[in-house]
Protein backbone atom coordinates (compact mmCIF):
# COMPACT_ATOMS: atom_id res chain seq x y z
CA UNK A 1 0.00 0.00 0.00
CA UNK A 2 1.05 3.80 -0.73
CA UNK A 3 2.10 5.15 2.59
CA UNK A 4 1.04 8.82 2.44
CA UNK A 5 3.67 10.01 4.95
CA UNK A 6 6.18 8.04 4.03
CA UNK A 7 5.93 9.93 0.34
CA UNK A 8 6.14 13.48 1.89
CA UNK A 9 9.18 12.57 3.47
CA UNK A 10 10.73 13.30 -0.13
CA UNK A 11 9.47 16.44 -2.14
CA UNK A 12 10.62 15.49 -5.45
CA UNK A 13 8.69 11.76 -5.15
CA UNK A 14 5.84 13.31 -3.54
CA UNK A 15 5.25 15.83 -6.36
CA UNK A 16 6.00 13.32 -9.13
CA UNK A 17 2.91 10.82 -7.43
CA UNK A 18 0.60 14.04 -7.10
CA UNK A 19 1.48 16.96 -9.25
CA UNK A 20 1.74 19.32 -6.64
CA UNK A 21 4.54 20.08 -4.00
CA UNK A 22 4.33 18.92 -0.41
CA UNK A 23 3.84 22.81 0.60
CA UNK A 24 1.22 23.47 -1.52
CA UNK A 25 -0.69 20.09 -0.83
CA UNK A 26 -0.24 21.55 2.67
CA UNK A 27 -1.64 24.55 2.41
CA UNK A 28 -4.78 22.80 0.21
CA UNK A 29 -5.57 20.60 3.47
CA UNK A 30 -5.64 23.24 5.64
CA UNK A 31 -8.27 24.93 3.40
CA UNK A 32 -10.06 21.52 3.32
CA UNK A 33 -10.43 20.21 6.90
CA UNK A 34 -12.16 23.74 7.68
CA UNK A 35 -14.47 23.73 4.23
CA UNK A 36 -15.43 19.12 5.03
CA UNK A 37 -18.12 19.47 7.63
CA UNK A 38 -19.98 22.00 5.95
CA UNK A 39 -19.47 19.96 2.25
CA UNK A 40 -19.84 16.63 3.72
CA UNK A 41 -23.35 18.02 5.18
CA UNK A 42 -24.53 19.19 1.94
CA UNK A 43 -23.53 16.45 0.10
CA UNK A 44 -25.49 13.66 2.68
CA UNK A 45 -28.22 16.36 2.57
CA UNK A 46 -28.60 16.12 -1.25
CA UNK A 47 -32.41 15.55 -2.61
CA UNK A 48 -31.80 12.02 -3.81
CA UNK A 49 -30.47 10.76 -0.70
CA UNK A 50 -33.02 8.42 0.89
CA UNK A 51 -30.90 7.65 3.68
CA UNK A 52 -30.54 9.97 6.79
CA UNK A 53 -27.55 11.62 7.88
CA UNK A 54 -25.17 9.06 9.91
CA UNK A 55 -26.52 5.94 7.89
CA UNK A 56 -24.58 4.05 5.46
CA UNK A 57 -20.89 2.85 5.30
CA UNK A 58 -18.17 5.47 6.43
CA UNK A 59 -15.02 6.28 4.56
CA UNK A 60 -12.00 4.37 5.81
CA UNK A 61 -9.06 6.52 4.67
CA UNK A 62 -8.64 10.19 6.75
CA UNK A 63 -9.62 12.89 4.77
CA UNK A 64 -5.76 13.99 4.17
CA UNK A 65 -5.69 10.33 1.92
CA UNK A 66 -8.53 10.46 0.44
CA UNK A 67 -7.82 13.97 -1.25
CA UNK A 68 -4.25 11.94 -1.94
CA UNK A 69 -5.96 9.07 -3.71
CA UNK A 70 -7.85 11.72 -5.89
CA UNK A 71 -4.59 14.10 -6.68
CA UNK A 72 -3.13 10.74 -7.41
CA UNK A 73 -5.09 8.90 -9.93
CA UNK A 74 -5.48 12.68 -11.53
CA UNK A 75 -1.92 12.59 -12.23
CA UNK A 76 -1.44 8.85 -13.19
CA UNK A 77 -4.93 8.13 -14.20
CA UNK A 78 -5.17 4.25 -13.71
CA UNK A 79 -7.77 1.84 -13.79
CA UNK A 80 -10.17 2.24 -10.05
CA UNK A 81 -9.29 -1.70 -9.63
CA UNK A 82 -5.20 -0.60 -9.65
CA UNK A 83 -5.91 2.15 -7.95
CA UNK A 84 -7.91 -0.01 -5.12
CA UNK A 85 -5.15 -2.28 -5.02
CA UNK A 86 -2.61 0.06 -4.90
CA UNK A 87 -4.59 1.96 -1.32
CA UNK A 88 -5.90 -1.27 -0.64
CA UNK A 89 -9.52 -0.72 -1.51
CA UNK A 90 -12.16 -2.09 -2.90
CA UNK A 91 -12.59 -0.93 -6.72
CA UNK A 92 -15.86 0.76 -5.74
CA UNK A 93 -14.25 2.41 -2.57
CA UNK A 94 -11.66 4.07 -5.00
CA UNK A 95 -14.17 5.28 -7.31
CA UNK A 96 -16.28 6.97 -4.60
CA UNK A 97 -13.09 8.24 -3.07
CA UNK A 98 -11.86 9.78 -6.52
CA UNK A 99 -15.87 10.94 -7.42
CA UNK A 100 -16.54 12.97 -3.77
CA UNK A 101 -12.85 14.34 -3.51
CA UNK A 102 -13.19 15.86 -6.88
CA UNK A 103 -16.10 17.50 -6.07
CA UNK A 104 -14.83 19.04 -3.45
CA UNK A 105 -11.68 20.14 -4.88
CA UNK A 106 -13.34 21.88 -7.28
CA UNK A 107 -15.36 24.10 -4.51
CA UNK A 108 -11.98 25.74 -3.15
CA UNK A 109 -9.57 25.33 -5.80
CA UNK A 110 -8.77 28.59 -7.63
CA UNK A 111 -10.61 28.13 -10.80
CA UNK A 112 -10.84 30.35 -13.74
CA UNK A 113 -14.04 31.96 -12.87
CA UNK A 114 -13.03 32.51 -9.32
CA UNK A 115 -9.51 33.93 -10.23
CA UNK A 116 -11.45 36.70 -12.92
CA UNK A 117 -14.35 37.46 -10.41
CA UNK A 118 -13.23 37.49 -6.71
CA UNK A 119 -13.17 41.25 -5.66
CA UNK A 120 -11.04 40.69 -2.32
CA UNK A 121 -7.63 40.54 -1.80
CA UNK A 122 -4.75 40.09 -4.21
CA UNK A 123 -6.71 38.86 -7.59
CA UNK A 124 -8.81 41.45 -7.23
CA UNK A 125 -5.69 43.78 -6.71
CA UNK A 126 -4.02 42.60 -9.91
CA UNK A 127 -6.96 42.79 -12.08
CA UNK A 128 -8.63 45.84 -10.92
CA UNK A 129 -4.92 47.42 -11.43
CA UNK A 130 -4.86 46.87 -14.93
CA UNK A 131 -8.13 48.26 -17.32
CA UNK A 132 -6.06 46.41 -19.91
CA UNK A 133 -5.47 43.09 -20.14
CA UNK A 134 -3.51 40.93 -22.16
CA UNK A 135 -4.58 37.34 -23.01
CA UNK A 136 -2.54 34.65 -24.30
CA UNK A 137 -5.42 32.10 -26.00
CA UNK A 138 -4.28 28.45 -27.08
CA UNK A 139 -6.29 25.17 -27.95
CA UNK A 140 -5.21 21.84 -27.16
CA UNK A 141 -6.29 18.52 -28.34
CA UNK A 142 -6.29 15.52 -26.08
CA UNK A 143 -7.57 12.25 -27.72
CA UNK A 144 -9.61 10.03 -26.37
CA UNK A 145 -11.35 6.28 -27.76
CA UNK A 146 -12.55 5.52 -30.78
CA UNK A 147 -16.39 6.46 -30.83
CA UNK A 148 -18.95 3.48 -31.95
CA UNK A 149 -21.09 5.65 -33.78
CA UNK A 150 -20.32 6.65 -37.25
CA UNK A 151 -21.68 10.04 -37.02
CA UNK A 152 -20.07 10.67 -33.35
CA UNK A 153 -16.97 9.18 -34.66
CA UNK A 154 -17.14 12.00 -37.82
CA UNK A 155 -17.23 14.53 -35.40
CA UNK A 156 -14.41 13.87 -32.89
CA UNK A 157 -12.00 13.02 -35.75
CA UNK A 158 -9.46 15.68 -36.41
CA UNK A 159 -7.83 15.92 -39.68
CA UNK A 160 -4.96 18.12 -38.46
CA UNK A 161 -4.07 15.22 -35.62
CA UNK A 162 -5.34 12.43 -37.85
CA UNK A 163 -7.27 10.64 -34.17
CA UNK A 164 -10.46 11.05 -32.56
CA UNK A 165 -9.89 13.98 -30.04
CA UNK A 166 -11.55 16.26 -27.45
CA UNK A 167 -10.55 19.91 -27.91
CA UNK A 168 -10.49 22.67 -24.68
CA UNK A 169 -9.23 26.31 -25.26
CA UNK A 170 -7.03 27.67 -21.84
CA UNK A 171 -6.69 31.30 -21.40
CA UNK A 172 -3.92 32.82 -19.50
CA UNK A 173 -3.19 36.31 -18.08
CA UNK A 174 -0.06 37.77 -19.88
CA UNK A 175 1.65 39.24 -16.69
CA UNK A 176 1.07 36.69 -13.99
CA UNK A 177 0.47 33.74 -15.91
CA UNK A 178 -2.59 33.03 -13.89
CA UNK A 179 -5.35 30.58 -16.21
CA UNK A 180 -8.19 33.11 -16.38
CA UNK A 181 -10.57 30.56 -18.46
CA UNK A 182 -10.93 27.27 -19.29
CA UNK A 183 -13.97 26.19 -22.26
CA UNK A 184 -15.77 23.03 -22.09
CA UNK A 185 -15.26 20.41 -24.01
CA UNK A 186 -15.52 20.39 -28.44
CA UNK A 187 -15.04 18.20 -30.61
CA UNK A 188 -12.37 17.78 -32.22
CA UNK A 189 -13.38 18.42 -35.96
CA UNK A 190 -14.05 21.74 -34.42
CA UNK A 191 -11.76 25.02 -35.81
CA UNK A 192 -10.03 26.74 -33.53
CA UNK A 193 -11.85 29.92 -34.24
CA UNK A 194 -14.92 28.43 -33.67
CA UNK A 195 -13.93 27.09 -30.29
CA UNK A 196 -12.87 30.88 -29.34
CA UNK A 197 -16.44 32.17 -31.00
CA UNK A 198 -17.93 29.88 -28.68
CA UNK A 199 -16.63 30.02 -25.56
CA UNK A 200 -17.68 33.56 -24.42
CA UNK A 201 -14.42 34.33 -23.62
CA UNK A 202 -15.19 38.26 -25.37
CA UNK A 203 -18.07 38.41 -23.34
CA UNK A 204 -16.20 37.26 -20.15
CA UNK A 205 -13.78 39.52 -20.41
CA UNK A 206 -15.95 42.58 -21.65
CA UNK A 207 -15.44 45.17 -18.76
CA UNK A 208 -11.91 44.96 -19.77
CA UNK A 209 -9.82 46.87 -22.99
CA UNK A 210 -8.34 43.57 -24.07
CA UNK A 211 -5.31 42.74 -26.09
CA UNK A 212 -5.35 38.93 -27.72
CA UNK A 213 -2.07 37.34 -28.33
CA UNK A 214 -3.27 34.12 -30.70
CA UNK A 215 -1.05 31.56 -33.28
CA UNK A 216 -1.98 30.99 -36.59
CA UNK A 217 -4.79 28.61 -35.99
CA UNK A 218 -6.64 31.59 -34.75
CA UNK A 219 -6.50 33.69 -38.15
CA UNK A 220 -10.02 35.43 -38.70
CA UNK A 221 -10.58 36.22 -35.35
CA UNK A 222 -10.40 40.17 -35.77
CA UNK A 223 -14.13 38.88 -36.87
CA UNK A 224 -14.91 37.67 -33.40
CA UNK A 225 -13.05 39.78 -30.96
CA UNK A 226 -14.31 43.42 -31.90
CA UNK A 227 -12.82 45.54 -29.67
CA UNK A 228 -9.37 43.82 -29.14
CA UNK A 229 -6.13 44.32 -29.93
CA UNK A 230 -4.81 41.42 -32.02
CA UNK A 231 -0.85 39.81 -32.00
CA UNK A 232 -0.67 37.24 -34.58
CA UNK A 233 1.78 35.67 -36.10
CA UNK A 234 2.24 37.12 -40.15
CA UNK A 235 1.50 33.51 -42.03
CA UNK A 236 4.42 33.85 -44.73
CA UNK A 237 2.72 35.19 -48.23
CA UNK A 238 2.70 32.77 -51.12
CA UNK A 239 5.49 33.09 -53.56
CA UNK A 240 7.55 35.00 -51.75
CA UNK A 241 9.32 35.24 -48.15
CA UNK A 242 8.89 37.22 -44.80
CA UNK A 243 11.31 40.30 -44.44
CA UNK A 244 13.44 39.70 -41.74
CA UNK A 245 11.96 42.26 -39.83
CA UNK A 246 8.62 40.31 -39.87
CA UNK A 247 10.48 37.04 -38.89
CA UNK A 248 11.85 38.81 -35.87
CA UNK A 249 8.34 40.14 -35.08
CA UNK A 250 7.03 36.42 -35.21
CA UNK A 251 9.83 35.59 -32.74
CA UNK A 252 8.86 38.19 -30.64
CA UNK A 253 5.40 37.37 -30.40
CA UNK A 254 5.53 33.96 -30.20
CA UNK A 255 8.13 34.32 -27.18
CA UNK A 256 5.39 35.71 -25.40
CA UNK A 257 2.35 33.30 -26.96
CA UNK A 258 4.66 30.29 -25.34
CA UNK A 259 3.53 31.32 -22.01
CA UNK A 260 0.25 29.85 -22.48
CA UNK A 261 1.99 26.49 -24.00
CA UNK A 262 3.64 26.29 -20.68
CA UNK A 263 0.59 26.08 -18.77
CA UNK A 264 -0.91 23.60 -20.83
CA UNK A 265 1.90 21.52 -20.24
CA UNK A 266 1.51 21.78 -16.62
CA UNK A 267 -2.05 20.84 -16.72
CA UNK A 268 -0.95 17.85 -18.68
CA UNK A 269 1.65 16.79 -16.26
CA UNK A 270 -1.51 15.13 -14.94
CA UNK A 271 -2.12 11.57 -17.49
CA UNK A 272 -6.25 12.61 -17.17
CA UNK A 273 -5.85 15.06 -19.60
CA UNK A 274 -2.28 14.55 -20.60
CA UNK A 275 -2.73 11.11 -21.86
CA UNK A 276 -6.02 9.36 -24.12
CA UNK A 277 -8.99 10.27 -21.95
CA UNK A 278 -10.88 6.81 -21.55
CA UNK A 279 -14.25 8.29 -20.07
CA UNK A 280 -17.35 8.87 -22.14
CA UNK A 281 -17.28 12.94 -22.04
CA UNK A 282 -19.38 13.32 -18.61
CA UNK A 283 -17.47 15.53 -15.89
CA UNK A 284 -14.74 15.62 -18.43
CA UNK A 285 -14.82 20.17 -18.48
CA UNK A 286 -15.22 19.62 -14.53
CA UNK A 287 -11.80 17.75 -14.72
CA UNK A 288 -10.38 20.25 -16.89
CA UNK A 289 -11.09 23.16 -14.53
CA UNK A 290 -9.54 21.14 -11.29
CA UNK A 291 -6.59 20.90 -12.98
CA UNK A 292 -6.60 24.30 -14.09
CA UNK A 293 -6.81 25.30 -10.27
CA UNK A 294 -3.88 22.75 -9.50
CA UNK A 295 -1.82 24.77 -11.76
CA UNK A 296 -3.34 28.21 -10.74
CA UNK A 297 -2.79 27.27 -7.03
CA UNK A 298 1.10 26.40 -6.92
CA UNK A 299 1.64 29.62 -9.44
CA UNK A 300 -0.13 31.85 -6.83
CA UNK A 301 2.12 30.17 -3.78
CA UNK A 302 4.87 31.33 -5.72
CA UNK A 303 4.43 34.73 -6.18
CA UNK A 304 3.23 34.62 -2.54
CA UNK A 305 -0.82 35.63 -3.28
CA UNK A 306 -3.44 34.48 -1.34
CA UNK A 307 -4.98 31.92 -3.58
CA UNK A 308 -8.00 30.99 -0.88
CA UNK A 309 -10.66 31.37 -2.50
Amino acid sequence: MINLQRAKKSPNFFRRLTGISPQAFEELMAVLKKAYPDFERRRLSRRKRERAIGAGGKFKLSLEERVFIALFFLRHYLTYALLGFLFDLHESNAYRNVKVMKEFLREHLPLSERVRGKRTGSIDEFLEEMPEIELLIDATEQERQRPKGREERKGYYSGRKKRHSIKSQVVVERGKGLILDVSSEWLGSIHDLKVFEGSGVVRRFASFKVKGWVDRGYEGIERVAIGWEIEEPKRKPKGRELTEVEKARNREINRERVKVEHRILAMKRYRVFGGGYCGRGEGYSEMVEILAGLVNMEQMIRMGMDWVM
